[in-house]
């Protein structure tokens, strides 16, 4: 079996199996380097093309920046018009916090002041914790009438005027 004189079966097999092969290699090797060469000269021609690219823009940048308008000698600028009279623009309203320091510095009115503090908080905030605050320090320093419920009383302070009256009748 392992007579080096006999001829393997596997030659024919692995050898050229077409006449014409060394033809169809050459081919195949024009195709391929054809290929080859015009994607070459593609990817060539894209970066020449972006290159431009890049300079017209930088060019264009340039251009914007620096171009100013041409000021003619001989054109006369009138003089400015005085400006026209404004109205007294309107005083914004005091933010919730400045509303909390003037009861918290208040030696009177101080529920009154904290209530209009968290009301601002409440309303136009929408700071819950901030409202509970003022809520909480105006029920400190209210007296038993304070806590009658009011017509304009929010569900926050109704809610804590009730806490509280519960609180007094457990004392």
């Amino acid at each position: 079996m392992n007579d080096p004189t006999s001829a393997d079966p596997l030659d024919n097999m692995l050898g050229p199996h077409h006449p014409t092969a060394p033809a169809l290699e050459a081919r195949l090797r024009r195709a391929t380097s054809d290929v080859v060469r015009r994607r070459r000269y593609l990817r060539r021609a894209g970066q020449v093309v972006a290159g431009l690219v890049a300079v017209a823009a930088g060019v264009l940048a340039v251009w914007l920046v620096v171009r100013q308008p041409r000021r003619e000698e001989s054109v006369q600028v009138p003089a400015p018009a005085p400006p026209p009279a404004r109205a007294p623009e309107p005083v914004a309203p005091p933010t919730a916090l400045a509303l909390e320091w003037q009861a918290f510095d208040s030696k009177d009115e101080r529920p009154a002041q904290y209530f209009r503090a968290g009301d601002q908080y409440l309303e136009a905030e929408g700071d819950y914790a901030a409202a509970l605050r003022c809520y909480t320090q105006a029920l400190a320093s209210c007296t038993a009438d304070d806590l009658e419920f009011a017509e304009n009383d929010n569900w926050l302070v109704l809610a804590l005027k009730e806490a509280r009256r519960r609180e007094m009748r457990h004392e």
